[in-house]
């Protein structure tokens, strides 16, 4: 009876081992061709966490014409320049990276995104976000923090997105 309990358990396991792989995107990736966001260069949102001692976030992300989205958070800064040397230094070294990238769609004011995200057994899940187009540099997350809109002469370029999405 304890070697059927075994195996049994066994076999649950290698089951759920084999199911955690990465999740799909639903979205399909569509080329963006509308005036209703900007696309050549990046919106931000600063935020400060509650530890001692606090600490600076901005959450960033890049739209591109192509219909890919590339997002990142970088801390210690709220100097748009500095963010743009830290972003294009980790945009080489995190660009190959999946959970980094995934598409958007504006429909109705609203812009949709759907990216991979890390789980916590280290396997990609799908979130979606939805954004209200306040203009053209404003957009307003579903929990209504404000991200604003910054050009960048050198946004990097999203071909390395091609592989894990069609």
């Amino acid at each position: 009876m304890k070697k059927i309990k075994i195996c049994i358990s066994l076999l649950i396991i290698l089951s759920l081992l084999g199911s955690c792989s990465d999740e799909e995107l639903t979205m399909k990736r569509t080329p963006y061709s509308g005036s209703e966001i900007q696309t050549n260069g990046y919106y931000y949102y600063f935020y400060t966490n509650n530890s001692s001692p606090p600490i600076i976030f901005t959450e960033v992300f890049l739209l591109y014409k192509n219909g890919f989205i590339f997002w990142d958070v970088i801390n210690d800064t709220h100097d748009l320049t500095i963010l743009e040397q830290i972003m294009s230094q980790r945009y080489n070294s995190t660009q190959n990276f999946k959970h980094k990238w995934g598409v958007y769609h504006v429909t109705n004011n609203q812009l949709i995104s759907e990216r991979w995200m890390q789980s916590e057994g280290g396997w990609l899940v799908v979130d979606k976000y939805s954004y209200s187009i306040q203009n053209d540099s404003t957009l307003i997350f579903e929990n209504g923090t404000k991200y604003h809109f910054q050009s960048f002469a050198s946004k990097p370029d999203s071909t390395i997105a091609y592989s894990w999405i069609e």
